[in-house]
């Protein structure tokens, strides 16, 4: 609807003066075409239909701005969904000047990932190319403390996709106290499920403590000890501590 009232509006305009109107006819379809964001899926290799994929579109409101060091904090909300056409193609009209679009990775064709799962547009974007890429290899690894599904394509490059981790009942197993280190080695059995396939991993780790207090409370947090023997250790800690004080 929009598209036909801009074209009426630039006719009378045209009409009344040839030269300046066309020129404000002209501006006027810029000002539309601004507004419409395309979004193209292009799948990296395989014959797949990525026209079940969607997309969510998320409108963007500043909520706080530092002019002196130009940091700036948006609010986000959600706005719709769209879809790709079978060639993964998409053009819709930008919720605002500023605004992101995320990948509902559930919607993924089996066996496949992107390169992005979530971006943020600012208005001078118009366009925007997200890679559909096979899926090679399913991993576990650690960002921060935590552990992490690694999902990578054909090329060895990271893909984002629907999975997941999980762990087992008594997933830790106790390999190894060390007292002169105060040094906790044990095992993580995890599981990455992806797409109704599972993928089984095991990672070594340590966990190093100050005192025995910290000791006890991360070997029975673990199930490593009962709580009987945390009772014990933590009541002959309170003992020596308190005899230190005295």
């Amino acid at each position: 609807m929009r598209r036909i009232i801009v074209f009426l509006i630039c006719i009378a305009l045209i009409s009344n003066n040839p030269i300046m109107d066309s020129m404000a006819c002209s501006r006027a379809l810029n000002d539309y075409s601004s507004s419409i964001f395309h979004l193209n899926i292009c799948c990296l290799n395989g014959d797949v239909d990525p026209s079940g994929i969607e997309i969510r579109v998320y409108s963007s409101e500043v909520v706080y701005e530092d002019e002196v060091s130009g940091y700036v904090e948006y609010s986000e909300s959600y706005e719709f969904c769209v879809y790709p056409d079978c060639y993964g193609s998409v053009y819709f009209e930008r919720p605002s000047s500023c605004f992101s679009l995320s990948v509902n990775l559930e919607t993924l064709p089996v066996g496949y990932g992107v390169d992005v799962h979530t971006r943020f547009f600012f208005p001078e974007t118009h366009h925007y190319q997200i890679a559909l890429a096979e899926i090679s290899s399913v991993q576990g690894g650690s960002e921060g403390g935590v552990i992490v599904p690694i999902v990578e394509d054909v090329q060895g490059n990271r893909v984002f996709s629907d999975a997941h981790i999980q762990k087992s009942y008594n997933a830790v197993s106790l390999s190894s106290i060390n007292t002169d280190n105060k040094q906790i080695d044990y095992s993580e059995d995890f599981m990455v499920s992806l797409q109704g396939k599972a993928y089984l991993f095991t990672r070594d780790s340590s966990y190093y403590y100050s005192n025995d207090y910290e000791k006890a409370e991360f070997l029975y947090q673990n199930g490593f000890i009962s709580q009987y023997e945390y009772i014990s250790e933590l009541s002959r800690y309170a003992l020596r501590y308190c005899g230190e004080i005295h």
